[in-house]
């Protein structure tokens, strides 16, 4: 922070300077009863009943200034009132004024600038070295310490913060209201960190080392307030745009507990951009304070809501209901141009009545007459504070419409690209990705390929940067718009077509990029491109000349469009899409022609009208004439006549006149004259041979080659360089499988399929260490860990599926391999006692990607788990690999983020030899106090930061004041938080966020505000609900909400699909061990989402409806997670499942069991309280003799089914053993022949599959109980069909 001003310098100030009533030109007359005499007598009681003991040199000067106000012009109405000398009005009259070219600080002073009714406002500088720095130092004598940031959060937040060469100054005094200043103080404070379109932000405070008088500094303002614009807004549209920003703002600032109070004209400004900010937020509190005559002596309707005048006791008001009026005054105003109350120059009395019962009518206004907006306006100043609603409530209805997409905190929505454009820009295949493409949710796939950037939707196609974690070669996927195989149903000439797509794909020339694939599946239409860095022309058109590079010119440009052209028409393909965004250059290459033939667009489209009439573009008739010859007859006019535009695009104004109207599809009668006449108006630019050159292209038939040889390009161009250029032959093999069903190469992306996230990718994406080197930071967390403990991952080939060597299950994540034996693969049930070889130990490992080769061989990465850095992924891991809980990770005793430990091998139920190895505190890892971490992560520049398993109990101030503006991953997991601090969302570049395993019951508004966010996790706290501010967070993408007690899916994450600008991010949500859920979610709502995977528990309600519904086919486009906790009925009283339904007493509540059958060996279960448990040891191997326990089982169940109370049977994963007990007891005890009861088995829990060593015991028990009986239907138990015995 800058320097405060000397103690005594503003008390100086005002004795010297003569005081000036600018102030009171609007002069709202109370009720007059005294007249001018002296104040003597009345001040020293007032004061002491106002402000209690005072210095004596604060109770003479406060002396002297009101005796001051009490002989001026308003005597008689500070002498009937005296409370008024404790206004906001007479404070800003005894302050005093700087003079132009005082110093004040670091400041230097302007000049004045109107007075409002907080403080005194002036125009300052600051000197060039203060300019683009943030706040820093000390607030004076405050106490209220700022810090210094670093030089790390300087540069990190430069080109959000930097200040204007000019700053306002606005000078308050406390010296009547000093109680108010230490909160006024501290909602400055956030304004110091608040990074917002919508709120002016403070920049620097000064005081004058009393406390006593303070300067607010802000950055000014150009454009000034909207009051310029009342009266003069001509569209709603317009008028909507400012309110919503207005509206934005204020949700921000209530999000971080600040409310205005004074919502004027004055305080709302006007950025150049366009987009509207609130200014003067931070002074709510003085305005709260006021008696309702000080509010009326201020004299703004928007401070004077009903309730003022209905309580004495400010404290009882609500002020954010008191900012929704004073929104409703702002809307009346600007666009009715006058206050909804006449106020102006009334006595109190009739102030207070209009206020509290005048009537408020909607002036007649052709463009602001929908009823909605008088809806929203009324709404808003409903007299009843409780029925106003709240900023959230205001966004939210329809009037805003769209507008409301646009509220993404801190964040400017631009507006899309032209309709008809291909990229719009520097997009798509060759555009610079780092500065242009808009992030994309990692979870996200098109074409069966991961897409990690999507950029701006063409008219054909939309394009995605190809997310590969093994080929570092970068490839672009064109997602199109409509069936190419489709259209080619339709046509006569398709087997030209296809000649055609086959030539995109083998055309290899210097400006041409080709295309590397097209795939056309149930999933749709898809090709691949090679990546390239350019720039289009839509983004920077080349000049007629260029100095620093003289290959970017205009004839440059056309020299290599013509030469791609005539390679292209040589082989009979026509472009068809020759627009700006289409063409790209590169340096050291030259201009590139883009997306071209029938799979972008095709002849008979172009010819196609649409409802309007209107053609795709708009060509003039020669061009239409020529399109509908035969293809061995065209001179690919189409395209020559749009390398005329081009040419004529040198000129900017005839550049944006000229496309406008090619897209238009609707002035090919005229677009050639308009041209032609339009680029004659600067002949002083254009010489003659470019004239000539722009006419014969779009006037005449002409071709590629004809325009090469044109006198213009003479210099730049000879035949020389088409030599060779001849058509390609290319075979029948290739022309028929120019489409094909599925991309050659592809990576399955196990983990994110399974799972629904990569942490892996996320870890690298956020910033950290590369996995496979197993780099470890000196200073890091995971500093302790020596690297040659870490697992390495492996490589498994392998041709069809990966499957346990023993029961040959599919195994679709988890495998167990021998660390010694690299093909020796089990399932988590078979590697449970598996004991092959001594020594030889069954490690987990985590199946990462399939790399398919093309060949019929593919290739897996296996990962241990110690490698993932997240502990709720592995938790996830666990439930879809139907897998115990703890059994890959101890996850109360886990760490988040920690690279890793290696884990022991996998045992249920270690043994005394082997025990598995707890992950240790924080304290245990390293030395490192959370102190020491944030002042590293300060210090280093670290974007993330790890304060995971501090027991923290609450979020230490360092992270956000100051604010670690650099941060882009936060962990704050395994602590004891009860409360999240709403200035954490000042850390405004936050991506990643975890809080989970913490004890939050309530998360604040302001997260809503981070609106990089894409992955939250606030899994295993008590959480019930959600902010309805997160419906603002467009760019989350994973949302983990496991273990907590939500309802169903939070509206405010529904929201944010139905109010996204584009197509949401959100493609993961996790809401399992949610024991409130009991329903499945509406499908109208899911239907709403383009991609989701969903993570439930198997409630039996919720299962019953997904399942009964057949919602697995009604909604493709959602993947259901389903955490396997609850077992499955096969009869009353009798369930069947795995360890893992054995693992909860709420499980056990819920469904009324009260007896446990363990079947199998070293399983660990946690059997019901004051329940029964029977363990009956077996191992799942088809030499296993279970019928032995076969009787003793069967009572059990038998017994806890009399009694009326559930029994649950469980092995591993309720496939063979449990399955193979309950089917014997339904043979047993209810009479069933075995297929009756496999099938009814069967019915109840699908997955049930017996091995077949229990089958046939199964089929000696059935001979047993039913001989000389019908034969078992053996085809309706999908079994091999095994002889009696």
């Amino acid at each position: 922070m800058g320097a405060c001003i000397a103690p005594g310098i503003i008390h100086a100030m005002w004795g010297a300077k003569q005081r000036k009533s600018k102030l009171m030109e609007k002069h709202y007359e109370l009720q007059n009863g005294g007249d001018n005499g002296s104040a003597t007598g009345l001040l020293p009681a007032l004061l002491t009943e106002k402000l209690g003991l005072v210095s004596s040199q604060s109770q003479t000067f406060l002396e002297d200034f009101m005796e001051e106000l009490c002989q001026g012009p308003y005597a008689s109405l500070f002498l009937a009132h005296p409370d008024l000398l404790f206004s906001n009005r007479a404070a800003v009259m005894c302050t005093g004024e700087f003079a132009p070219g005082e110093v004040v600080g670091k400041y230097s002073v302007l000049g004045s600038l109107p007075t409002g009714t907080v403080g005194r406002s002036f125009l300052v500088k600051a000197p060039p070295e203060e300019r683009g720095r943030g706040r820093g130092g000390t607030m004076g004598k405050t106490g209220k310490n700022v810090g210094s940031e670093n030089n790390v959060s300087y540069q990190l937040s430069s080109s959000l913060t930097s200040q204007s060469p000019e700053n306002v100054f606005k000078v308050v005094t406390f010296v009547t209201r000093m109680n108010l200043a230490e909160r006024v103080l501290d909602d400055h404070k956030v304004l110091t960190n608040l990074i917002h379109d919508n709120v002016l932000r403070c920049v620097d405070v000064l005081d004058d080392g009393q406390h006593e008088n303070f300067v607010f500094v802000s950055p000014y303002i150009e454009n000034g307030s909207c009051e310029a614009l009342v009266g003069k807004l001509e569209t709603k549209e317009r008028l909507l745009s400012l309110l919503h920003d207005v509206a934005v703002g204020l949700r921000v600032l209530h999000s971080h507990r600040i409310y205005h109070h004074n919502l004027k004209l004055d305080n709302i400004l006007i950025k150049n951009s366009g987009t509207a900010c609130i200014a003067d937020a931070g002074f709510g509190h003085i305005f709260a304070s006021q008696s309702s005559e000080g509010l009326v002596f201020n004299g703004e309707l928007a401070c004077m809501p009903p309730e003022v005048f209905q309580t004495e006791d400010v404290s009882a008001i609500n002020h954010f209901k008191a900012d929704v009026w004073g929104f409703g005054v702002l809307m009346y105003r600007l666009a009715y141009g006058r206050k909804p109350l006449d106020v102006e120059g009334k006595p109190f009395g009739t102030i207070r009545d209009s206020v509290l019962h005048g009537k408020i009518e909607c002036p007649d206004a052709d463009w602001v007459s929908d009823v909605s907006f008088q809806d929203v306006v009324l709404w808003c100043l409903d007299r009843d504070p409780n029925n106003r609603p709240s900023m959230i409530e205001v966004l939210r209805h329809p009037l805003f419409g769209e507008n409301v997409r646009q509220s993404i905190s801190g964040s400017t929505i631009s507006p899309p690209a032209a309709a008809n454009s291909h990229y719009g820009g520097k997009v798509g295949s060759i555009a610079s990705l780092s500065t242009i493409g808009a992030r994309f949710s990692r979870s996200q796939k098109r074409g069966g390929l991961p897409i990690s950037e999507a950029f701006v939707r063409g008219r054909n196609c939309e394009t995605f940067l190809v997310n590969s974690a093994r080929n570092m070669t970068k490839i672009v996927l064109k997602v199109m718009r409509r069936s190419v195989m489709k259209k080619l149903e339709n046509l006569s000439y398709a087997g030209n077509i296809l000649h055609d797509l086959a030539f995109c794909r083998v055309a290899r020339h210097p400006n041409i990029l080709h295309l590397v694939e097209i795939v056309e599946n149930k999933d749709g239409c898809f090709a691949t491109q090679p990546y390239a860095e350019g720039e289009f022309l839509s983004m920077n058109f080349p000049p007629l000349t260029n100095i620093e590079d003289p290959y970017f010119t205009l004839k440059g440009m056309l020299v290599d469009v013509l030469r791609g052209l005539h390679f292209l028409h040589t082989n009979g393909v026509s472009h068809l899409c020759l627009t700006p965004s289409n063409i790209f250059y590169q340096r050291g290459v030259g201009f590139v022609l883009a997306d071209f033939g029938p799979l972008f667009l095709t002849r008979d489209e172009a010819l196609t009208k649409d409802d309007m009439g209107n053609f795709w573009y708009s060509f003039p008739p020669w061009v239409i004439e020529d399109l509908k010859k035969p293809l061995h007859k065209t001179k690919h006019a189409v395209d020559t006549f749009c390398v005329g535009l081009l040419a004529a695009s040198v000129i900017p104004v005839v550049y944006k006149q000229v496309w406008q109207s090619f897209y238009s599809g609707n002035e090919g009668g005229t677009i050639a004259q308009n041209v032609i006449k339009k680029v004659e108006e600067f002949l002083d630019l254009l010489t003659q041979p470019v004239l000539s050159f722009i006419s014969k292209a779009i006037t005449t038939k002409t071709s590629a080659k004809e325009l090469l040889s044109h006198p213009y390009l003479a210099d730049a161009f000879d035949d020389s360089q088409l030599l060779g250029v001849k058509p390609l032959q290319l075979s029948s093999a290739s022309i028929k499988g120019a489409v094909s069903l599925d991309f050659s190469f592809r990576e399955e992306r196990r983990l994110m399929d399974v799972v629904g996230q990569d942490p892996i990718i996320d870890t690298e994406f956020f910033g950290n260490s590369n996995f496979v080197d197993s780099i470890v930071h000196e200073e890091s967390r995971a500093s302790v860990f020596d690297p040659k403990e870490l697992d390495s991952s492996v490589l498994l080939h392998f041709k069809d599926k990966i499957v346990c060597g023993l029961c040959h299950v599919d195994l679709a994540i988890v495998v167990f391999r021998c660390s010694v034996c690299p093909s020796y693969i089990r399932c988590g049930k078979c590697a449970l006692n598996d004991d092959h070889e001594e020594g030889h130990e069954m490690k987990p490992y985590l199946i990462h990607t399939i790399e398919h080769k093309g060949d019929g061989n593919q290739e897996a990465m296996l990962l241990p788990p110690s490698s993932i850095h997240n502990a709720h992924v592995l938790e996830e891991v666990e439930m879809q690999a139907n897998l115990p809980a703890g059994s890959i990770v101890d996850i109360t005793n886990c760490l988040s983020s920690p690279k890793g430990i290696s884990l022991s091998h996998f045992k249920v139920q270690c043994r005394k030899n082997k025990s598995k190895k707890k992950l240790p505190k924080a304290c245990e890892i390293d030395d490192l106090s959370w102190e020491e971490e944030i002042n590293k992560c300060r210090e280093n520049g670290n974007p993330e930061l790890l304060l995971y398993r501090f027991d923290l109990t609450s979020v230490p101030r360092e992270v956000f004041d100051p604010p670690l503006l650099h941060v882009v991953s936060l962990d704050l997991s395994y602590n004891k938080l009860t409360s999240i601090p709403h200035e954490l969302s000042f850390l405004h570049k936050l991506r990643s966020l975890v809080i989970a395993s913490n004890e939050l019951s309530e998360l604040p508004d302001s997260l809503g505000n981070l609106s990089q966010l894409e992955r939250l996790d606030v899994s295993h706290n008590q959480l019930q609900q959600l902010p309805q501010s997160f419906m603002y967070l467009y760019n989350l993408a994973t949302l983990s909400m496991d273990y907590n007690n939500f309802a169903g899916i939070p509206e405010s994450v529904l929201e944010i699909v139905t109010t996204a600008p584009s197509m949401a991010m959100l493609s993961v949500i996790y809401l399992a061990e949610n024991p409130r859920i009991t329903e499945f979610p509406d499908q109208e709502v899911l239907e709403k989402f383009p991609k989701l995977k969903l993570a439930l528990d198997n409630e039996p309600n919720v299962y019953r409806t997904y399942i009964s519904e057949k919602l697995e086919e009604k909604l493709p486009n959602v993947s259901i997670m389903w955490n396997k906790i609850y077992p499955d009925r096969i009869v009353e009283h009798v369930y069947c499942g795995s360890l893992r339904s054995a693992q909860s007493q709420l499980v056990y509540d819920k469904l009324s069991i009260k007896s446990l059958l363990t079947v199998g060996r070293e399983l660990v279960p946690t059997p019901p309280i004051g329940g029964d448990h029977l363990t009956l040891s077996i191992d799942d191997i088809e030499g296993a003799d279970i019928r032995l326990t076969f009787q003793e089982s069967v009572d059990f169940i038998e017994k806890s089914v009399k009694k009326g109370r559930g029994c649950l049977v469980h092995c591993f994963a309720g496939m063979s053993r449990s399955a193979t007990t309950v089917i014997a007891y339904l043979m047993m005890k209810r009479g069933m022949r075995l297929d009756e009861a496999y099938l009814k088995t069967k019915e109840g829990r699908p997955a049930i599959y017996p091995n077949q060593g229990f089958f046939n015991q199964l089929l000696q028990l059935d001979a047993e109980l039913f001989p000389q009986q019908r034969p078992l239907n053996m085809a309706a138990m999908e079994r091999d069909d095994v002889s009696r015995p």
